[in-house]
């Protein structure tokens, strides 16, 4: 876990300012790893319910040494406004998890994926944790 929170620690300081922060939890089905929305309140809210955004902080603190949960960034439909070097910008999310198919028995991201992530190339880009 603790590599975890190191990998968390590298995203850039304007995106750590943000107040998005949801959790997610992994769990197997089927013999598939699934990642779902964690509720920390104990209901069954989706990752688009505002009571359960969090600051980066609270994010890492929720997540403690759990190994099941992980951090995501609710993204609404219009983007998430960033501030940064005075310029209004927008924070949008390519989720390139459609991209991703079982070929010769391993997980590996199909060509156009990565196509799209070079056409992003002046981006910040992550690749997700492997479970």
């Amino acid at each position: 876990m603790k590599n975890l929170k190191q990998q968390y620690q590298a995203l850039p300081a304007e995106i750590k300012a943000l107040s998005c922060f949801v959790l997610y939890r992994s769990t197997i089905v089927a013999g598939e790893v699934e990642k779902r929305p964690y509720d920390w309140l104990g209901g069954k809210r989706g990752n688009d319910s505002p009571e359960l955004r969090l600051t980066f902080d609270q994010a890492l603190e929720k997540i403690g040494n759990r190994s099941d949960l992980g951090l995501a960034i609710y993204q609404p439909e219009e983007g998430i406004e960033i501030q940064l070097d005075g310029k209004l910008l927008y924070l949008y999310i390519l989720d390139c998890d459609g991209f991703i198919a079982d070929l010769a028995g391993k997980q590996k991201m199909l060509e156009l994926g990565w196509e799209l992530i070079e056409q992003c190339k002046d981006s910040y880009a992550e690749l997700s944790v492997c479970w």
